[in-house]
């Protein structure tokens, strides 16, 4: 799922006054130290991401009753799971902190990453569960230059369409004019933005900042660049990719090749981390709230660890703690 930045604006406005507001329902103690309450769960997601982790929150099936205790309190309720898509991590953690620092204190949401946090960022968020690792990839037809490897900044540039020609970054192509090709699925609005692109726009004008001439596919190009296509480019992620066609190749990065074991390290300049992060202490809470929020963070990382890592691991996704499979 990839939304414009608006229309996901205006889901998520929903979602605060359904999800969020009912952080406020709790009725009191049922006995001395036991609180009926509700267990919400908005969980923002890159759309670089979401087809892999916005499914998460539904580990807790909704509607079904939980007992949790912290400390000398009990907390019995339900849990309401949500998840929106948003543009860019950036623009998630930025809402989410807003969010608990002004408008909704008593709130509980998360943020999928899927780069590492700012030094900012961190000092606001923590990491709850760490998930998997991935990495963003370039295929050419095989016996392309390309072949011998680029820098990252070189491919960054290739997708936003600043290098528009084989010749710019290689010697030898036989096609000059690189037609880069990015992941789009159908019927989808939008492409995923990866490679360090992302939205740009205002209002209800929003893009990808791909290379203008640029077009999407849902292999990302990859069957194309097979085929013999000596102009295209195809960006996708390795988890996608799962192993290079006949007739193509992997771009190595920096003069690092993609692989499992570069990926699962972070060694591999296009790899990047996936996580689970939520705030870290903020003002607002009284005692009830922060021993509900304890309780809710603790059933969270248990079921990401647990049911989470299971889901993405089905996904043949490198699952952090799992061993590295070979290639």
């Amino acid at each position: 799922m990839v939304g414009r930045p608006v229309a996901m604006r205006q889901a998520r406005t929903w979602l605060t006054g359904l999800v969020v507001g009912a952080a406020f329902a709790v009725t009191g103690p049922a006995s001395a130290a036991t609180f009926e309450t509700s267990f919400q769960l908005l969980q923002m997601t890159p759309s670089g991401v979401w087809d892999e982790t916005g499914g998460l929150p539904f580990l807790f099936p909704p509607g079904t009753g939980y007992r949790y205790r912290a400390g000398a309190n009990t907390y019995v309720g339900q849990w309401i799971p949500a998840s929106v898509s948003r543009g860019s991590i950036g623009e998630a953690l930025a809402e989410v902190y807003e969010d608990s620092v002004g408008r909704f204190p008593q709130g509980n949401e998360a943020v999928i990453t899927d780069r590492r946090l700012t030094a900012t960022e961190a000092a606001r968020f923590t990491v709850l569960a760490d998930l998997y690792r991935d990495g963003d990839v370039l295929v050419v037809a095989a016996g392309h230059p390309a072949c011998a490897g680029l820098t990252i900044d070189q491919a960054r540039r290739i997708a936003n369409g600043t290098i528009a020609r084989w010749s710019q970054v290689v010697r030898g192509a036989a096609v000059d004019r690189i037609a880069v090709r990015y992941l789009q699925m159908p019927g989808a609005e939008f492409p995923i933005p990866r490679l360090g692109t992302r939205f740009v726009g205002q209002r209800t004008s929003w893009r990808v900042d791909y290379a203008r001439s640029g077009k999407g596919a849902p292999d990302g190009g990859v069957g194309e660049a097979a085929a013999g296509n000596q102009g295209v480019v195809a960006i996708t992620t390795w988890s996608r990719l799962r192993a290079t066609r006949p007739g193509s190749c992997v771009v190595p990065l920096d003069g690092v090749e993609p692989t499992n074991a570069t990926i699962a390290s972070l060694r591999y300049p296009g790899a990047f981390p996936v996580s689970c992060v939520v705030t870290r202490k903020v003002a607002g809470r009284d005692a009830v709230a922060r021993g509900r929020i304890v309780v809710m963070r603790r059933a969270m990382r248990a079921k990401l660890l647990s049911e989470g890592r299971k889901a993405l691991r089905s996904r043949g996704l490198l699952v952090v703690g799992d061993p590295v499979p070979p290639g």
